[in-house]
């Protein structure tokens, strides 16, 4: 009898302490699992049925919706296209500033007066 623990030979209170602890365990383990199988077979259902709906709701639309993917291809290809573009002008733009030749001599500045203000005048801030 030395082999279990001193708990399983003691008060009937302790025994209940292990049997609704371990029910108790058992329980929230299989409310677990049914809840986690419960939602993923719900929302499965529930997409499958909300795009049947859509297919159905789509019926004149269908046409437009087996194209889709030429759509999408065709944008891809002009989005390319586009940034080929703008490739080509960033190499004119780098390809003319380097051609021009800076002047040969420095134009003189021209002399500007510095505003003067007058005492009267009042500043809106």
């Amino acid at each position: 009898m030395s082999q279990f623990p001193q708990l399983f030979f003691g008060t009937l209170r302790e025994h209940y302490t292990i049997l609704f602890g371990t029910a108790g365990a058992i329980g929230l383990v299989a409310g677990f699992i049914g809840a986690w199988l419960g939602s993923w077979l719900g929302g499965r259902s529930g997409a499958n049925a909300a795009l049947r709906r859509a297919l159905v709701d789509a019926g004149p639309n269908l046409d437009a919706l087996q194209r889709m993917p030429e759509v999408v291809a065709g944008i891809d290809a002009l989005a390319i296209e586009v940034e080929r573009l703008g490739e080509s002008q960033r190499f004119i733009a780098k390809a003319l500033a380097s051609r021009v030749e800076p002047p040969s001599h420095a134009a003189a500045p021209s002399p500007v007066k510095p505003l003067e203000r007058r005492a009267a005048q009042v500043t809106p801030h």
